[in-house]
């Protein structure tokens, strides 16, 4: 597949593009994240036949990854497979990833219909429709934090997903939880 490259500088501005070939979206992703290393910009975009497919500027709301954490990459759908969203999670396991990712599916459902979860090239969980999210007592303080960093990712993000009132509302409800 083909993909474009957008190099972004500090002023929001595109300071260079690239095409690349590559035979996935994670392998382009991966591409630009070493070229860009190497760079002098404030970011990059990834776009395929014209639409988004990743985004990445260190001010978004990324956090580093937790040490002993695994990188995960969960892509939220609408109902017609439109990708409305994408979201790296540093979780401990596969059931912790599961657990944020059903969690913000749920926050997200007005948006979103379902989400593929990722670890590297293997897919941990397809086409997951609806989950029952884990309730907040049923997380560990440090997945209720997960969640809520990652939440705040989408807010800030440049996805569609991101227009979700739900997530929202859930955020707070998060939030208050947290506090307590």
């Amino acid at each position: 597949m083909r993909y474009r490259v957008d190099f972004i500088d500090h002023g929001g501005r595109v300071y260079s593009s690239e095409v690349l070939d590559a035979p996935s979206d994670i392998e382009a992703i991966r591409t630009a994240r070493r070229i860009f290393t190497n760079g002098i910009g404030n970011g990059f975009e990834i776009l395929r036949d014209g639409a988004l497919i990743q985004r990445e500027m260190p001010g978004d709301g990324a956090q580093p990854a937790a040490a002993g954490a695994r990188d995960y990459m969960v892509c939220f759908y609408d109902a017609v497979g439109t990708q409305m969203g994408r979201l790296d999670i540093a979780a401990g396991s596969d059931a912790e990833a599961l657990d944020v990712a059903a969690v913000l599916s749920d926050a997200c459902h007005d948006v979103c219909s379902y989400y593929d979860k990722w670890k590297g090239e293997k897919a941990v969980r397809e086409a997951e429709y609806f989950l029952l999210a884990p309730t907040v007592a049923e997380l560990s303080r440090h997945t209720r934090q997960i969640v809520l960093d990652r939440e705040m990712a989408i807010r800030d993000s440049q996805w569609h997903i991101a227009d979700s009132r739900r997530l929202i509302e859930k955020m707070g409800a998060w939030n208050d939880e947290l506090q307590a």
